[in-house]
């Protein structure tokens, strides 16, 4: 469900939600060349030293020091965690392999907040609530 548009006079607005369009764009910009940057500063250190696919090295010229770090993502399936095949892994290779994260399922939450605010108030101990960031977007007209 959208909230309506609430109608406001200009007062700058116009110019501000500009300016924050053309600061983002200039961000990819600059992001798209960092990047492009980065890929050649690896290419090269690639063909003067003997880097793996983990790890951190370090490079000098005259001028400058550059340090490379290289890693590889690893991403549990969480498919296969709730599987049999799970189950029949030894258990202490299960908890010392795998770190568990307690997340809060935030529709559960919010539906707890309607319903029981007994059990909220027991639930509401196990973590902290702070402001996020505010997310601004604009669509010129």
């Amino acid at each position: 469900m959208a909230n309506k548009a609430i109608q406001l006079s200009d007062n700058g607005l116009t110019t501000l939600a500009i300016n924050l369009v053309s600061a983002k764009a200039d961000e990819a910009e600059a992001r798209a060349k960092r990047i492009e940057l980065e890929e050649k500063i690896e290419a090269k250190l690639r063909l003067k030293g003997d880097i793996g696919t983990e790890g951190t090295h370090n490079f000098e010229t005259p001028s400058v020091k550059i340090g490379l770090k290289t890693g590889l993502r690893r991403n549990v399936d969480q498919d296969m965690v709730k599987g049999d095949e799970w189950s029949n892994l030894p258990i202490e290779i299960r908890e010392s392999v795998f770190r568990w994260k307690a997340e809060l399922n935030l529709p559960a939450l919010r539906a707890l907040e309607k319903m029981n605010k007994k059990t909220l108030r027991k639930v509401q101990k196990f973590f902290t609530t702070s402001s996020a960031k505010t997310t601004v977007t604009v669509t010129i007209k």
